[in-house]
């Protein structure tokens, strides 16, 4: 026996992994949500998943300790700290 729930799935897998993968990476470079600084920072935490320059990201969170940031490497997103933007 089939699930329905799979086979409904199945018909739209293609869009459901673009836009997983357009979250992983943007398609090409990304401005600042802010000013128009190149977007390298996101943080997760953040509504939204959108891009910051380095004063943006350091404004933005100044008064959230704990929020998880990334940095874009030109390759993936990778795991950063806020400390390392000096503001902790």
């Amino acid at each position: 026996m089939c699930n329905d729930y799979v086979q409904k799935w199945l018909a739209h897998k293609d869009e459901f992994l673009e836009t997983l993968l357009a979250l992983e990476a943007p398609l090409e470079p990304g401005e600042c949500s802010i000013y128009s600084g190149d977007g390298i920072y996101r943080c997760s935490n953040c509504f939204g998943n959108l891009l910051f320059c380095t004063p943006c990201a350091q404004k933005q969170h100044q008064g959230n300790p704990f929020h998880r940031i990334q940095q874009w490497t030109r390759e993936f997103f990778q795991d950063s700290a806020l400390h390392l933007l000096c503001l902790y």
